[in-house]
């Protein structure tokens, strides 16, 4: 969503929610070349989420057709979830099931089956700011900050800063 403050002035708002579901199944019956087991079964799936929020404010201004000035400031927020499971189960008395019956191989019993399930979750958050030049369409500037906070950085190092400067020149022109 934009908002027009003023002539030059708008803010921006922009925000995604996307998830992801998985889910496999395989079966491998007793006759399954170098398996070296009566079937194995195995049962996992996965769902990721992920939340995104932006907002910003950008200015913009021309003068005399000639400079051209551009500059944003923003807050960015996004979070991760991660989460999954998994069985894998072997040696069944038949291959009528599937993995429809995954509690029925004799792994299980002798403590050899495996049972997992995990859950993760990230979180960046993120202040910036840029401010571009454009001299006649030719000649071009930008500088740009980043200060950042990630759970996926460091124990003692949560946030960094990164800035970055850059200059153009279209030789076209």
């Amino acid at each position: 969503a934009d908002l027009k403050l003023l002539e030059n002035l708008s803010l921006n708002f922009s925000g995604s929610y996307n998830t992801w579901l998985g889910k496999n199944e395989n079966y491998f019956t007793k006759y399954y070349p170098l398996l070296g087991k009566t079937g194995q079964a195995y049962v996992g799936s996965w769902n990721t989420k992920n939340y995104i929020l932006e907002p910003s404010i950008r200015y913009r201004v021309s003068v005399a057709d000639n400079h051209r000035i551009n500059a944003i400031a923003g807050y960015s927020y996004n979070e991760g979830v991660n989460t999954s499971m998994s069985i894998t189960n072997a040696n069944f008395d038949t291959d009528k099931f599937g993995v429809h019956n995954i509690g029925a191989g004799n792994d299980l019993i002798e403590g050899q089956a495996d049972i997992n399930t995990n859950k993760s979750s990230n979180k960046l958050i993120a202040f910036y700011g840029r401010v571009s030049y454009n001299f006649m369409d030719k000649y071009l500037a930008s500088a740009s900050v980043r200060h950042e906070g990630s759970s996926r950085f460091g124990a003692n190092n949560k946030w960094g800063t990164f800035p970055a400067l850059s200059l153009g020149w279209r030789v076209k022109e």
